[in-house]
């Protein structure tokens, strides 16, 4: 697996991860997820990566500035026949490297709750926090995390 910077021609390819990477019910719709990608991919490239293998593309990770010396992580999403393979970490750590090349000093990033069988749950809170991000606030519909780098 090797992480490259995303082009034009890897959009459907995020559409479709980040599509499937989550329930449907909280997939986001594919136009206007195209449509992001896209923006934040014109905007913003050298924060924009993907992980390829065996010359398919299996993970995406964008950011964009948000305030002064921070940078925003996300969307990333991995496919879901590729999770737990340490790609996800790949990605972060990648986007990591860029960030400190831009002299980005901290990341900052939303997680949504999914809903699972009823109870409230967020599925990257641990693999996040593994990764040095601490969580910074809370509500109702997202957990907010900030590493310094």
């Amino acid at each position: 697996m090797r992480i490259r910077r995303m082009q034009p021609s890897d959009v459907e390819d995020a559409v479709r991860i980040w599509s499937g990477a989550f329930p449907k019910r909280f997939a986001p719709s594919a136009p206007k997820s195209r449509e992001m990608i896209k923006r934040m991919l014109k905007e913003d490239p050298n924060l924009c990566f993907v992980a390829v293998e065996k010359k398919r593309v299996v993970g995406f990770v964008m950011g964009s500035r948000f305030s002064g010396d921070v940078v925003s992580m996300g969307p990333i999403a991995v496919d879901r026949n590729h999770v737990r393979k340490g790609i996800g970490r790949a990605l972060v750590e990648r986007f990591e490297r860029a960030s400190r090349k831009m002299k980005y000093s901290a990341i900052i990033l939303a997680t949504r709750y999914l809903c699972d069988t009823g109870k409230r749950v967020c599925e990257a809170s641990g693999f996040y926090e593994a990764l040095g991000f601490k969580e910074v606030a809370r509500s109702k519909e997202k957990r907010i995390y900030f590493k310094r780098i």
